[in-house]
């Protein structure tokens, strides 16, 4: 564990896990359940110069049915890249595009 942080009554994870992502994490693994698969949470991660392991849970049945063949049979299946358009409820905008693919 790299470090804790005190939460307040109404608050969630969500909250807690940016400041702790203020610590030097390059080079490290950091492996956070659900709400570190936030986009925005990854991809601090990633530019803190981690690694992230990812949670998929099976409401992704493809997804996760494509991960247990990666795993089972490394080297024969593939990953496709995908590309997604979020809307900003909050401000009533299309998101640009995200393009999805493996490293």
């Amino acid at each position: 564990m790299l470090g804790e942080e005190a939460l307040g009554e109404n608050a969630t994870e969500i909250v807690a896990i940016p400041l702790l992502l203020r610590l030097q994490l390059t080079g490290a693994l950091a492996a956070i359940d659900g709400p570190g698969t936030q986009t925005a949470i990854a991809q601090t991660i990633l530019d803190e110069g981690a690694d992230d392991i990812l949670a998929l849970k099976g409401n992704w049945p493809r997804l996760a049915e494509k991960m247990r063949l990666i795993f089972a049979e490394p080297g024969k299946a593939t990953l496709d890249s995908h590309e997604t358009t979020d809307l900003d409820l909050g401000a009533r905008r299309r998101l640009p595009p995200r393009s999805h693919a493996p490293a």
